[in-house]
């Protein structure tokens, strides 16, 4: 997508200075989805201005989330958020069902 390889070639040219516009920016590229073009930008974003390394991997982190398993990410420990991977409570409630019935 030429609007990525603008804003990587941005990142490259301006570095750090860049910081400051890139907050918004950044929900309109993750607004769009996950392609490789993104990918691309994200690395060069996160390459050449660093203040947005931990942004950049807090929003993946959640984009993967609610697309695995349809809700954002909450951090491990977090109270009252439940369990982060309803499939893997579910097996775990399965398996002591089980365990408990031998």
């Amino acid at each position: 997508m030429p609007a990525y390889q603008c804003i990587s070639m941005l990142a490259i040219a301006v570095g750090p200075a860049l910081t400051k516009h890139m907050h918004e920016m950044l929900d309109y590229m993750f607004g769009i989805g996950l392609t490789e073009s993104l990918r691309s930008a994200l690395v060069d974003l996160s390459t050449n201005i660093p203040p947005l390394l931990s942004t950049i991997q807090e929003r993946l982190l959640d984009m993967l989330s609610v697309i695995l398993f349809s809700r954002p990410y909450v951090h491990p420990g977090t109270p009252g958020k439940g369990h982060l991977y309803p499939t893997l409570a579910i097996r775990e409630v399965f398996i002591s069902k089980k365990s408990n019935s031998v």
